[in-house]
Formats: structure tokens, sequence, C-alpha cells
């Protein structure tokens, strides 16, 4: 959920969205390509499986808040270049914040899905 639905996913967007849009590297992009499909199915399997493990024990659901307030500030920091915390910054050409809201977004919509919602945190 964290690894590859937030930072997987987040780093493949802008990666290859700027790859594709400077026309560089075509064939690490469609390598890249096949590689986010078979996160997609990763992802959906361990969306659905925490799904429904919360869903048959709602204690575990804390288990994934207590998770996830460990992960965040980790999460936060791999979403900024070192060095530019708390300056604004673009990388691969998106600002940052779009990046970070990309990876917010992701992430709080599997979350819902859990049951776990990301402001229950």
């Amino acid at each position: 959920m964290v690894i590859e639905g937030t930072l997987g996913l987040t780093a493949f967007r802008f990666i290859t969205g700027y790859l594709e849009a400077e026309g560089l590297l075509p064939g690490f992009v469609a390598g890249y390509s096949k590689i986010h499909h078979d996160e997609h199915r990763h992802i959906g399997y361990g969306t659905w499986f925490l799904r429904e493990a919360v869903r048959e024990d709602p204690a575990l659901g804390d288990r994934v808040r207590q998770t996830l307030r460990e992960l965040l500030p980790a999460i936060a920091q791999t979403l900024t270049p070192p060095d530019r915390d708390g300056t604004v910054w673009d990388a691969l050409g998106a600002s940052g914040d779009e990046i970070r809201e990309f990876a917010l977004g992701g992430l709080t919509r599997r979350l819902a899905i859990v049951g776990v919602p990301l402001s229950s945190l």
C-alpha cells in the first residue's frame, strides 16, 4: 500500500511523464510501463485483502492506523528532495505540490476503500 501504491505509482507517473514529454528513453518507458501494470495488480489485491481483514476484525483498523502513523513521516521525506524541505521545488516537470498531491490522493482513496480513512489517523 505504501511502497507500491504511494511511492511506486508516484515515481512511475512523474518519471514516465517527463521522459515521454522530452522524448527520452522510450525503451525504458515501455519496460517500466509493464512493471507499472503489474504493480496495479499487487495494489488492488493488497487493498482488497486489507478491506476484507478490517471488515472481519475491526481492531485491525487500529493496527493499520498505527503503522501508517509510523510510516507517514518517512513517506513525506521521500517525496521531497534532500535539502529542499520547506522550499518550493520542481522535479521531472512537476511541482513538489503536484507530486505530493498525487501520492497523497492515491493513498487517501485506497485507505477509504480499506475502511481506514486517512482522516482517522
